[in-house]
């Protein structure tokens, strides 16, 4: 009897009194014949609508592929390298930073401050004017780059080349990989340097002082950044950094008993 009832009320049951089904439309489903009755200047601004968004969706994907080009080439030139020019006062000018670590004025982009102040907090440094260790300078002096040639002893040597070698791991996992390592440490040559320092060492210890012996001179030098670097490392086969000589940019490394 149930049964009965309910397929009698299911055949009453009417759909167009039912708002999902009858003459009132559902919030979602558009009403029939909307081509017929939509009105005209309505097509129009839809249309418009349409071919505005079009032509922003052009542009937003156009700007997204300019960014993840590897390169631009309206970019200017001069972006490429960054350098430090040929003297303290231009160095501080462009912006550059004196890094004791290793003697050297670097773009801020490839300074690492907080290593740095590692390296200067290890030992009470001392730095020199003479071989002999008797001519102390200031440190506040050596740190804002003031001298241009410094005696030190072999353990800061030592620790100058572990120090490197961390600072070129660091740019390659911290910073912008490749184009972080700058070109004082991007020289083979000086990795190489500092390797023939560590493996003599065991027998160096045996001259005078060991460590504390002052045998190393250490001069200043203006380290090229940025990506740029290595293709003009390749091009022109120099190293990523130069020493200045009589206002000159130079590539050669000046006489001495053992440099840094």
């Amino acid at each position: 009897m149930a049964n009965a009832n309910f397929e009698d009320q299911f055949h009453q049951f009417d759909e167009e009194e039912d708002p999902l089904f009858g003459s009132t439309p559902h919030p979602l489903q558009p009403p029939a014949r909307a081509s017929a009755c939509f009105p005209q200047h309505q097509r129009k601004r839809a249309l418009s609508l349409a071919v505005i968004l079009g032509v922003c969706i052009s542009i937003a994907t156009g700007a997204w592929w300019w960014a993840l080009s590897p390169s631009h080439p309206q970019d200017p030139p001069s972006s490429a390298v960054q350098d430090c020019g040929t003297s303290a006062a231009e160095a501080l000018a462009r912006g550059c930073q004196f890094d004791a670590m290793s003697f050297s004025w670097l773009p801020s982009a490839c300074f690492d401050a907080p290593l740095t102040h590692d390296f200067l907090a290890q030992r009470d440094w001392q730095w020199f004017l003479d071989p002999a260790g008797q001519q102390a300078v200031p440190r506040a002096r050596v740190l804002a780059g003031e001298y241009e040639m410094l005696y030190v002893t072999r353990e800061y040597h030592l620790m100058h080349c572990t120090y490197m070698w961390r600072k070129m791991h660091r740019a390659v996992l911290f910073g912008e990989g490749r184009d972080s390592v700058d070109g004082y440490i991007a020289d083979m040559a000086h990795t190489e340097h500092c390797g023939r320092m560590l493996l003599q060492q065991p027998h160096a210890n045996n001259g005078s002082h060991g460590l504390q012996a002052v045998d190393t001179y250490i001069f200043v030098k203006y380290v090229l950044c940025g990506p740029a670097i290595w293709a003009e490392k390749e091009r022109e086969r120099v190293p990523g950094w130069y020493r200045v000589v009589g206002d000159e940019k130079s590539f050669t490394i000046p006489e001495g008993p053992r440099r840094e």
